[in-house]
């Protein structure tokens, strides 16, 4: 696997979009084998069902793997991630268990 990543936070590289306070960070694959670091808008709880939970570490999965290396079907660029754990910083009024 070779390293392509670059940081938003990396001096004159990459700067697409501006962090601020609505901003959060994402690991995004623009394609086989390049991630960036990039600044995207925090999502917002807008259903009753829906939970934001700020992500405080996270792991790669063998498939994260695989869409880095390209054997992936879908398509790029891709925002991969569901191996974290977290606060609950939102919960919508139908989330009565979680705190």
């Amino acid at each position: 696997m070779r390293n392509n990543c670059s940081s938003s936070t990396d001096a004159g590289k990459d700067h697409d979009e501006a962090e601020t306070e609505d901003a959060m960070r994402a690991a995004i694959i623009q394609e086989p084998g390049i991630i960036r670091i990039r600044a995207v808008e925090t999502p917002r709880v807008t259903m009753p069902d829906e939970v934001l939970v700020k992500s405080m570490a996270s792991g790669i999965c063998g498939a994260g793997v695989h869409i880095y290396r390209g054997e992936y079907l879908g398509s790029y660029p891709m925002t991969p991630g569901h191996e974290f754990y977290g606060v609950v910083e939102a919960a919508g009024p139908g989330m009565r268990r979680v705190k």
